[in-house]
């Protein structure tokens, strides 16, 4: 649960369900794009902690386009890195890294 301040969301971030929600997407579609390091996140301490995501207002213009790229190859396709690769993130807290993502 939230512990302190750093544990909220800060500039540009908010809960993954309520991202995927903005988006239109089942909260499983902003989990596999963490997995597969497609945006930033952070999971709060503890068992089974929630995930933070970053997402800026060009953040969520590029994840809108990931999702319609998928959508129009039926998730068959790798996308584009202007799709996958997220934009550099200013701030305090840390992008994914593999051993938060479930990645290698």
């Amino acid at each position: 649960g939230v512990r302190d301040a750093g544990d909220l969301p800060g500039a540009d971030e908010c809960w993954l369900p309520e991202l995927a929600a903005r988006l239109g997407v089942k909260p499983i579609v902003v989990h596999r794009w963490r997995w597969s390091g497609w945006l930033h996140a952070r999971q709060l301490r503890g068992e089974n902690g929630r995930w933070i995501v970053w997402a800026s207002t060009a953040e969520l213009r590029r994840l809108r386009r990931l999702r319609a790229f998928e959508m129009k190859h039926h998730g068959r396709r790798t996308p584009p890195s202007d799709l996958a690769v997220p934009a550099s993130r200013t701030g305090s807290c840390s992008p994914t890294t593999p051993s938060q993502s479930g990645g290698n």
